[in-house]
């Protein structure tokens, strides 16, 4: 099965915020407004409609043997399915023993409202337990789907020497790794300054993934207590 980008940049974990009829424990006040229409519970519309959550995710993670708490990274997606640009944060928040705490954030559903899911990752890639939510919110308490333990996918070309990529977090001396998945050909370029997984760029047909920022340090959660 050919893995999504996500997998390859994000540690092989695709947030399921689907349009499901379960929502998250995340507060919400809403009415009508005189004309019928929806409200924010001021007699404001709101900007975008506000997504469901799914409560289910993958019970499986595949997190980079060198993670560390602290490491953030995020990177912007041109998505031609998607039909906009939305941004992917990564960060390690915390750790429980030899478990660490993974938050990902995305805005991919509706322009501001970022939803977030954290998981705690235990070394062999299974999830412990996780919550989900929006940005700023309490997180709903999540079930894991099992699945076979994580495998990286192998490219099948990999250039070791070092190609200049320039992103809007800078420019970068990066590896080139190839994959070809049935006629479609996905290259990912990586840097050794980059920190948690290395990804700089990703390019292919539907999508180009870029790095815009990232830290060693700084990471924090994004869901409220």
């Amino acid at each position: 099965m050919r893995p999504s980008s996500s997998q390859l940049c994000a540690a092989l974990f695709v947030l399921a915020t689907l349009p499901a009829g379960c929502s998250c424990s995340s507060k919400e006040n809403s009415g009508n407004g005189t004309d019928g229409s929806r409200t924010d519970g001021h007699g404001n519309a709101p900007s975008e409609p506000r997504p469901k959550l799914s409560t289910t995710a993958p019970g499986t993670f595949l997190m980079p043997a060198g993670a560390r708490v602290g490491q953030w990274v995020e990177r912007r997606h041109e998505d031609r399915l998607a039909g906009r640009p939305w941004t992917e944060r990564i960060s390690v928040v915390g750790e429980e023993g030899d478990e660490r705490w993974v938050e990902i954030r995305e805005d991919r559903t509706a322009p501001g409202h970022a939803v977030v899911t954290r998981l705690l990752v235990r070394p062999d890639g299974g999830v412990s337990r996780g919550l989900r939510g929006f940005s700023g919110e309490k997180g709903g308490a999540l079930r894991f789907v099992p699945g076979p333990p994580p495998v990286a996918a192998e490219p099948d070309e990999t250039f070791p020497g070092k190609e200049t990529v320039t992103t809007r977090a800078g420019s970068f001396e990066c590896s080139v790794e190839i994959y070809h998945f049935d006629s479609e050909e996905r290259r990912v370029y990586r840097s050794a300054s980059v920190p948690y997984d290395g990804v700089v760029k990703i390019v292919e047909a539907e999508q180009v993934v870029e790095l815009v920022a990232f830290g060693e340090t700084g990471a924090a959660s994004e869901l409220a207590e």
